[in-house]
């Protein structure tokens, strides 16, 4: 795993807490680092060609993270987790209904953003925006299996990574991530043809 380990976010949060202003340059510094390796990931197995640059969803997730106060409201590791995870899901679907709504007026130019959802519609055979409301219901069903696929779909934490993080199985977090494909699949599949 990364340098955000339980240790030491918390050792930061606590001093950034106590007026620290290297401890949170610190956690912003990881934080960063973090989030590079989680947009990478999410561009693996791009064309050796594209022009992608992680730094295009890193940029805008990281301006998100910082103006979401993270160092001031995280109490501890998993709610710094899912505050970025949010951070790069929140990225992605702002841009993606921008992009619907350009699309819609004829106005729309591609950009970096546009080159990561494409990616993202392509690898999962259906429009961003509607995986995203697909993702959304199942998380009122059940907000940790919800928390296991935002982990590993938009955070880009392994199987094993997301059972350390939120203190399970492997095997139950594969188990939950399996149930939760399936009922997207259901979701999605149900949809009417535009």
């Amino acid at each position: 795993m990364d340098e955000l380990s339980k240790g030491t976010i918390s050792v930061l949060l606590e001093e950034i807490q106590g007026g620290n202003e290297d401890s949170r340059n610190e956690l912003f510094r990881l934080l960063r680092e973090h989030l590079i390796g989680r947009a990478r990931a999410m561009m693996a197995g791009e064309r050796a060609d594209h022009t992608l640059n992680p730094s295009a969803l890193l940029n805008e997730a990281f301006l998100k993270l910082i103006r979401s106060g993270v160092d001031g409201t995280a109490e501890n590791r998993r709610q710094v987790y899912a505050i970025a995870t949010l951070a790069m899901r929140n990225v992605l679907i702002d841009h993606a209904r921008k992009r619907n709504r350009d699309r819609r007026e004829g106005k729309l130019k591609k950009t970096h953003l546009d080159l990561v959802i494409d990616r993202l519609e392509e690898d999962n055979g259906c429009d961003f925006s509607d995986l995203y409301e697909a993702i959304e219901h199942l998380g009122k069903d059940s907000p940790r299996t919800r928390e296991i696929v935002d982990l590993h779909f938009f955070g880009g934490l392994t199987f094993k990574e997301i059972a350390s993080h939120i203190g399970l199985g492997e095997r139950t977090v594969m188990r939950e991530w399996k149930r939760a494909r399936a009922k997207l699949y259901v979701q999605l599949a149900n949809l009417p043809d535009s």
